[in-house]
């Protein structure tokens, strides 16, 4: 009976809603391409064929790998990134001359530098073989073509092979995520970074990640990535750019930990332009400090926060990788021992919109920043929970003649 209904029922939904062009679901459901059935069969380790671990920069950045390189913004990130693209597309040794897997192609995904006025001039500044570099274009309107991870995954798979790329950059790693993907959870973060992760080892490649610092003071440098510690974990290499205290101007760059290797020391280095109309990487020896001492050094040098600071921080923080319910919220507030009144004058404060849907048989809230929506699938279940309430009605209306005449 239910069937029969349907495209009149939708009909009406589409006219109460104003929105026409609504999408039939007996038509998308048939247009549907089905899923293909994996193949799958045990092996015995045993007719597995060994190999040794090959390494782009060896001790720091594995073949078949992913990398992550955490900093503080000012670190020079990604002009470290740029440095070890300039290395590998000329077979450049990299410092303590480590040979390097070259001459390569490297494939560069940036959100935050103009390729044409930033990257092209350094890149070129440092001696790399632009030819060997490789940005992705829309080819109607020729600028950046934008990836998100995990749903591009073929996408780039497809230029892998076309070009035969050894060095991957994505940077920063959180621009480049789908939007459904929540940077917190641990369960999305291993999901999107499991699609490079089967990239890398198929085309054995590196893959390096760049990533913000997260607000907190001190503590141990292995907890100090932006969002889930699934970036940390899902990576086999994790590197820190910190400042040196003991040298002006001078950074370093530390390992975090190195699942495949020794641990290597740290290394001192500068942004300098004295050979250069644009800034190069200067590197200037080993350095004694360790990863933990470099985010020691910047707890001790920021200033405290005022208490109404930290708490927007914190909310900022928290929202950024997706919308949240406020039921998450509460127990965030309640983890982070801040008042309703707090609460309150942060979201003012931010311009935190909140939006309530259908979900689940209930009413749900939502708290967003001014830049963010509800993820598609929550759209997409909320828009179904809708339609089966309508539904629920138009049925229920039907009915009352009946029970009239009786």
């Amino acid at each position: 009976m239910l069937d029969t209904r349907w495209p009149r029922l939708l009909s009406a939904l589409r006219g109460r809603l104003g929105q026409s062009d609504l999408p039939d679901r007996r038509a998308s459901m048939s247009a549907a391409p089905r899923k293909e059935r994996r193949s799958l069969h045990l092996v015995p380790l045993s007719q597995l064929a060994e190999r040794s671990v090959s390494w782009l920069w060896r001790g720091w950045m594995p073949m078949g790998h992913l990398t992550i390189l955490d900093g503080d913004p000012g670190m020079g990130k990604t002009l470290l990134t740029l440095d070890m693209c300039a290395r590998v597309t000329t077979g450049k040794a990299f410092p303590g001359d480590i040979p390097t897997l070259g001459p390569v192609n490297v494939i560069l995904i940036n959100a935050e530098d103009d390729m044409e006025d930033t990257i092209k001039p350094r890149l070129r500044g440092m001696g790399a073989d632009l030819d060997r570099v490789f940005d992705i274009r829309d080819v109607k309107s020729g600028l950046a073509g934008p990836l998100h991870f995990p749903t591009d995954r073929r996408l780039l798979d497809h230029f892998l092979t076309e070009n035969q790329a050894r060095l991957v950059v994505i940077d920063p790693i959180m621009s480049f995520l789908d939007r459904r993907i929540q940077s917190s959870n641990d369960q999305h973060v291993r999901r999107a970074l499991g699609s490079l992760t089967w990239l890398a080892r198929k085309h054995r490649c590196a893959i390096l990640l760049v990533r913000h610092l997260n607000k907190a003071r001190g503590g141990r440098a292995l907890y100090r990535g932006g969002a889930s510690i699934g970036f940390t974990a899902s990576c086999r290499s994790v590197l820190l750019a910190g400042p040196d205290p003991q040298q002006p101007g001078g950074r370093v760059l530390a390992q975090v930990k190195q699942n495949l290797a020794a641990a290597q020391p740290s290394l001192l280095y500068t942004a300098t332009t004295e050979q250069s109309e644009t800034p190069l990487i200067a590197w200037r020896g080993a350095s004694i400090l360790s990863a933990d001492d470099l985010v020691a050094i910047v707890a001790k040098s920021k200033p405290p926060l005022l208490a109404r600071e930290t708490a927007r921080d914190l909310m900022e923080d928290f929202l950024r990788p997706g919308p949240r319910t406020t039921e998450e919220i509460k127990q965030f507030a309640e983890k982070e021992a801040l008042s309703e009144s707090t609460l309150f004058r942060v979201k003012r404060e931010l311009q935190i919109r909140r939006r309530r849907i259908a979900l689940a048989g209930k009413r749900v809230s939502y708290w967003l920043l001014p830049d963010q929506e509800l993820p598609e699938e929550v759209r997409q279940a909320s828009w179904q929970e809708e339609m089966r309430e309508f539904h629920r009605r138009i049925l229920e209306k039907e009915k009352e003649p009946v029970k009239n005449q009786s």
